[in-house]
């Protein structure tokens, strides 16, 4: 069983003990706690909750009241009540309200049996409703011939298309569709998105495609573009496996639907261009791309025309948050293009961030459901007028896609503005400061010692990076890394780091004293993994007095992008004698599971831990959690920017078993020990 719990009580205390003992039997569960029924809908939405639990000691809500509150959200989802009274009447009085039964923390393993049904039976009603869409969205798409609709679409055989359909040819220029047979599909495929579409064919064939609609630009010799959001298909034709491409049809006005509603989606190339062109005093012209978060699960959720009201209904809220002046397209069926003037980018960004607050707020129709919604916002400014604003709203479109795998809800801006170019030139000049300093050997390790609350003998040291410049002045780490980052520059940092390293272990043994570096792998490296384990395995085999004494470390944030390549190396450096660590560990949603895939050595805790220490809250429960979890698996964990002894004692009494701050030790290019008792 896997997923999250979701109780409905005064306190933590009896969810946590539910959690320990789920958790202890195996199962990878989060329990989330709700206080009162103002933050259950928003924890519902957000979470992937899969059971509900009503605690019968809660009297500010009633438990019929969390049953219908579950079925107005989510109504396959269970909810069972906790009660220590588990007589007959008592079971009969939950069920007649809606419970699929009582739980008591006084027998957990029925509290776990329980559990456990409830959650298979969830699991396969989700699955179920889920295979009812696809049943009824593939019936719909095999009862509707391709020339029968408007969207366009082909059929492509072995990478040749060998069938389209009039709306494609129009789109592409073809006087003809027959004219499109024989094609190669990759022809017609503009190539930034090619690798795209090959993945989703090859996804198709091997019968692995999850029916999600694929984006991607068609081009053909005559310079017409046709930007589509298509499903990829599996089917036969004459008797042999071929893949149908079918463009979704539009369901709302697209173009400029502020003042010309019928004009069509190329019409926003040439607005980009007129928009370039077009000055207003002194303000910035900017085009901005918006993109709905996460618009195919709301597809699941409310179905396709409760997703396409959702649309309509935000692009009503970007109207009434913009400027008059302000021209405002429908890209697609989950993007919209907005093309405006502000005096600022500030201006623009502010104007933006109103909107994104007034869409988070706002309750939106889907059909008979309620739901919330979020948005990506990309501001591009049109300091000149681009040469290809396809391939620009190409980029937009990815960069919005960035956004979203990082949670959505958030605004960048693209594009080289003054000040971007400027950061790009000072960037520049520290890349060459950097190089020059490998190349003169001018770096310097620097040392903040890592205190044992259990009175360990052994020295214990996090490792950090000064750059030396040529007048002999110490250059922090946060001056050159972001120069080095941007410029592919940290693999040979990080090298650099690791062999300094072992030479100083290697003479701190010879003085027969017990070291343990703690060295950081940056995001580069890991991003090359492979690279980077084919040169340290030789390394390790010259220098295996470092067995036991060098730890690599690795920064969870790093990890949403590198999770496989993050799992080899871990592997690898544990199976040649190295240990391993997670940095700034524990504020994400994913941190549990990062814990079961990456079997690391230590955790080194996010400093808002030890800034929530003695304070009730959310931060308090996910540090338990990970507490609870590092105890049962023999991982050790490290607490950053301890500051007093107070919090020291805390993060004693909590079982941390090491820390480190200005409390501890002030980083320094000097190795010194540092001995610490607790009284």
């Amino acid at each position: 069983m896997k997923g999250e719990v979701l109780v409905l009580a005064h306190t933590p205390n009896d969810a946590k003990q539910i959690e320990a003992h789920l958790r202890t039997s195996g199962h990878s569960v989060h329990v989330l706690v709700a206080p009162g029924l103002d933050s259950f809908a928003d924890i519902i939405e957000k979470s992937n909750i899969c059971i509900a639990i009503h605690d019968a000691e809660f009297s500010d809500c009633r438990l019929i009241q969390l049953v219908e509150a579950v079925h107005r959200h989510k109504p396959q989802i269970p909810v069972l009540q906790l009660n220590n009274n588990t007589d007959a009447r008592s079971v009969t009085d939950a069920m007649a309200q809606g419970a699929r039964g009582i739980v008591s923390l006084g027998n957990l393993p029925h509290l776990e049996m329980l559990f456990q049904q409830e959650y298979e039976l969830y699991a396969m009603h989700e699955e179920l409703q889920g295979l009812r869409d696809k049943i009824a969205e593939l019936e719909r798409v095999r009862t509707q011939d391709l020339g029968s609709t408007s969207a366009p679409g082909m059929r492509v055989q072995e990478g040749i298309v060998v069938h389209a359909n009039m709306a494609l040819a129009q789109a592409l220029r073809f006087s003809d569709p027959e004219d499109l047979i024989g094609y190669p599909l990759m022809d017609l495929v503009a190539k930034q998105d090619q690798q795209t579409v090959k993945d989703a064919v090859k996804a198709v064939m091997k019968g692995r495609h999850d029916d999600a609609p694929v984006g991607f630009t068609l081009s053909s010799d005559s310079g017409a573009t046709k930007r589509l959001d298509a499903r990829f298909i599996r089917i036969e034709h004459d008797g042999e496996p071929a893949i149908e491409i079918r463009g979704q049809e539009s369901r709302g006005p697209v173009g400029d639907i502020s003042k010309d509603a019928g004009v069509a989606r190329q019409g926003v190339i040439a607005a980009i261009h007129e928009q370039a062109l077009t000055s207003i005093g002194d303000a910035v012209a900017s085009l901005i791309f918006v993109s709905l978060d996460d618009y195919t699960g709301l597809e699941q959720r409310a179905g396709y025309d409760g997703a396409e009201q959702v649309a309509e209904q935000v692009i009503e809220i970007i109207r009434e948050t913009s400027r008059d002046n302000d021209r405002i397209f429908r890209f697609s069926l989950s993007e919209m293009v907005i093309l405006g003037h502000r005096d600022s980018l500030e201006d623009m960004r502010g104007n933006l961030e109103h909107f994104q607050r007034t869409l988070t707020r706002s309750v939106l129709k889907a059909g008979k459901k309620e739901v919330s919604c979020t948005a990506s916002v990309v501001i591009y400014p049109l300091a000149s007028d681009p040469e290809d604003p396809q391939a620009l709203l190409s980029k937009l479109h990815g960069q919005a896609l960035e956004l979203q795998k990082d949670g959505g809800n958030a605004i960048t801006i693209a594009g080289d503005t003054a000040e971007e170019l400027k950061r790009k030139e000072q960037q520049a000049l520290w890349a060459a400061k950097v190089k020059k300093a490998l190349n003169d050997n001018r770096f310097e390790l620097a040392y903040q010692n890592i205190a044992s609350l259990a009175g360990e003998e052994r020295q214990f040291s996090d490792i950090l990076l000064r750059m030396i410049d040529e007048d002999g002045e110490e250059v922090l780490a946060r001056n050159f890394m972001p120069a080095a980052e941007a410029n592919g520059l940290m693999p040979h940092i990080d090298r650099w780091v690791v062999q300094r390293a072992a030479q100083v272990i290697g003479k701190q043994l010879s003085e027969h004293r017990d070291p343990c570096f703690f060295v950081r792998v940056s995001e580069n490296t890991l991003a090359d993994a492979d690279k980077f384990i084919t040169w340290l395995k030789p390394f390790m085999e010259k220098n295996s007095f470092l067995k036991g004494h060098m730890v690599l470390v690795i920064r969870e944030h790093h990890l949403q992008d590198h999770i496989s390549r993050a799992q080899n190396l871990v592997n690898t450096a544990q199976a040649i004698g190295l240990s391993t660590a997670l940095d700034h560990f524990g504020t994400s949603r994913q941190s549990p599971q990062m814990l079961e895939r990456l079997k690391v050595n230590y955790i080194k805790l996010h400093s808002d831990f030890t800034e929530s220490i003695g304070k009730a809250g959310s931060d308090m429960q996910a540090l338990e959690a990970i507490m609870e979890y590092a105890k049962q698996h023999s991982v050790k964990t490290i607490a950053e920017r301890v500051t007093d002894a107070n919090g020291m004692a805390r993060l004693w009494q909590m079982g941390v078993n090491y820390i480190m701050g200005s409390h501890v030790h002030e980083p320094d290019r000097e190795l010194r020990s540092t001995s610490f008792e607790l009284s």
